[in-house]
């Protein structure tokens, strides 16, 4: 059986995961959500002015859509790892509990 120390630590580890995680993952839907309002007011502008619709608009559309998908993937993948780490100090305290009920 681990000793208090690391089953506080574990515990602790467990509960900043989770709560990073939700974060990250609050995070990767805000800029899927700034994506998705940024590509529809850019096609709603060349839908309604399609003279407006110049090589610098569309660079601007390109670069705009690349820096918010790539900072949505990249929160994405903090979010997954946290994840992962969540998991993992789950399966660390269930075994102890587990360990600690079969002592008893």
């Amino acid at each position: 059986m681990m000793p208090d120390a690391g089953t506080g630590r574990l515990q602790r580890s467990y509960e900043r995961n989770l709560g990073y995680a939700k974060f990250w993952i609050g995070a990767f839907v805000a800029f899927l959500a700034a994506f998705a309002a940024f590509a529809v007011e850019k096609v709603w502008e060349i839908a309604t002015k399609p003279e407006a619709y110049t090589p610098q608009v569309q660079a601007a559309l390109f670069i705009g859509a690349w820096i918010l998908t790539t900072a949505a993937t990249f929160c994405l993948l903090l979010a997954i790892g946290r994840i992962i780490a969540y998991h993992r100090a789950d399966i660390a305290l269930t075994e102890i509990e587990e360990g600690g009920a079969g002592a008893g």
